[in-house]
């Protein structure tokens, strides 16, 4: 799923599972555009890699 959100003149689009649900507040954000400053994509995991360094 993707969803576009913006506040002020900063704009960024969302890509996450069908299966994660976003606060209710985000809402206030969304908007239908299909341009973004920047894209942020959200994987959902059952296990996260180990850390690398200290």
């Amino acid at each position: 799923m993707e969803k576009t959100f913006q506040t002020g003149s900063f704009s960024f689009r969302l890509k996450f599972p069908e299966e994660l649900v976003l606060p209710v507040d985000m809402e206030k954000f969304l908007v239908e555009t299909d341009s973004a400053d920047y894209t942020y994509i959200i994987t959902a995991v059952d296990i996260l890699p180990e850390a690398e360094g200290s």
